[in-house]
């Protein structure tokens, strides 16, 4: 069925031209082009431009699905990582409060500089958001895109609280150019080495967490995450996960940390 007339009328001009191309002994390009010419308006004349439409709108929608998936994930990953900012925050306020009561000598929980204290934190909730929509499998345009909206709305956060920012992050300017350092860094987290132990641990919290279990359950799975590096063992509460890798003296990053990269890929 014939859609689109115009095609059809094109379709005959160029089929004319054709003609003409070939009765004048014209060069065979171009006679031959003129031919492909006409048979394609041929074609589209018989397609329906609803049709067309219809399947635009589709792909558009899936597209907007696929945002709000990646939105979704980075925002339920951002739950336990700024609560367990919260969490060794105030578990150092304990601390100081015990140290002051009975002059003991309490572990110092608060011994990272700022700018290694934020690249673990959000370098742990990385790991959540990669457990959720795997990045292994994304092309290369779409992960920068998602590297910018995890540390811009990571960096949403720890702005807006302010004792937040205080305690942790005091030194560390917010800038585009800090931005972008960032964003690199994520997407160079193989260079890291104790990553694989941050990893296992953001991994053996959620796992924990999603089982609806309050503390870490004594089973296979939590043996195969603390074999594999995790901080949390059984019985712990998983919330302290990223508590524990902010206060191990042992988990030390190696790259970027005062760099002046401005450009990542």
């Amino acid at each position: 069925m014939i859609h689109q007339p115009y095609y059809i009328f094109q379709g005959i001009a160029f089929s004319g031209l054709s003609i003409y191309f070939y009765m004048n002994n014209f060069n065979y390009w171009a006679i031959g082009f003129s031919v492909l010419l006409a048979i394609g308006s041929f074609s589209i004349s018989t397609e329906d431009p609803k049709n067309k439409k219809d399947e635009k709108i589709k792909n558009s929608v899936k597209t907007k699905l696929t945002n709000k998936k990646v939105s979704d994930t980075i925002k339920r990953s951002l739950i336990p990582t700024i609560g367990g900012l919260k969490v060794h925050m105030g578990m150092d306020k304990v601390k100081d409060k015990i140290k002051k009561m009975t002059g003991n000598q309490i572990k110092d929980l608060d011994f990272k500089k700022d700018r290694e204290k934020y690249l673990l934190s959000i370098g742990f909730l990385y790991c959540l958001v990669d457990q959720g929509i795997n990045f292994s499998k994304m092309e290369q345009e779409e992960y920068s895109r998602i590297l910018e909206n995890l540390v811009e709305q990571f960096n949403k956060q720890i702005n807006r609280d302010k004792k937040l920012k205080k305690f942790y992050f005091a030194s560390v300017d917010l800038n585009p150019v800090e931005f972008l350092k960032t964003c690199r860094w994520l997407s160079e987290l193989k260079r890291e080495p104790m990553m694989e132990e941050v990893y296992a641990t953001a991994f053996h919290m959620q796992y924990t967490l999603v089982s609806e279990k309050k503390a870490v359950p004594d089973d296979e799975t939590t043996k195969g995450f603390i074999k594999k590096g995790s901080r949390l063992k059984v019985g712990d509460i998983p919330m302290f996960a990223l508590s524990y890798i902010l206060s191990d003296k042992k988990i030390k990053l190696k790259h970027n940390l005062n760099s002046s990269i401005t450009k990542y890929s």
